[in-house]
C-alpha cells in the first residue's frame, strides 16, 4: 500500500515536471528575442547619441572658426534656412515665384537665392559630419 502511494506521488511529480517543461519550452526563445530587441534598441540609441555629439562638435568648430553652416530649414517656398550665425537665407525653387517675391519686396534681396537650399545640419549623415570635421577641424 505504501508502495502504491509512493508510485502515485512520484508519477504525479514526473507528470508535473514534464508539463512544466512542455509549457515553458518557448521561454528561452522568447528571452533570446527580447535580448536581441534590447541590443538593437541600444545600438540605435548609441548611434543617435554619436550623431548628436558630432553635430555639436561641428557647431563648435564652425563658430570658433567663423564658418557659417545651415542649422535649420522651414517652409517650402521660399525655404527659410537659418544659419549658425543667426542669420536667415531664403531659397526659391521656382524662378517665377522668386521674381514675384523680389518685385513685391517680400524678401530681402541680398539674402534671397534661387535654387536648391543647403541641407541643414540635423539632416547630415555621419559620413558628412566626419568629412566636414576632417576638412575644417
Amino acid at each position: 500500500m505504501v508502495e502504491a502511494i509512493v508510485v502515485t506521488v512520484v508519477g504525479g511529480l514526473i507528470l508535473l515536471v514534464i508539463g512544466a517543461a512542455w509549457k515553458g519550452r518557448s521561454k528561452p526563445l522568447q528571452w533570446f528575442r527580447e535580448q536581441r530587441a534590447a541590443d538593437n534598441a541600444m545600438k540605435r540609441e548609441d548611434a543617435a547619441e554619436e550623431l548628436r555629439r558630432l553635430r555639436e562638435r561641428v557647431l563648435q568648430v564652425a563658430r570658433s572658426r567663423g564658418i557659417v553652416v545651415p542649422v535649420r530649414s522651414q517652409q517650402i517656398n521660399p525655404t527659410v534656412v537659418s544659419l549658425s550665425d543667426g542669420s536667415k537665407r531664403y531659397y526659391f525653387r521656382n524662378h517665377d515665384q522668386y521674381v514675384r517675391a523680389m518685385q513685391a519686396g517680400k524678401v530681402p534681396p541680398r539674402l534671397t537665392f534661387r535654387g536648391t537650399p543647403p541641407v541643414p545640419l540635423p539632416q547630415w549623415t555621419r559620413a558628412a559630419l566626419m568629412k566636414w570635421l576632417e576638412e575644417n577641424a
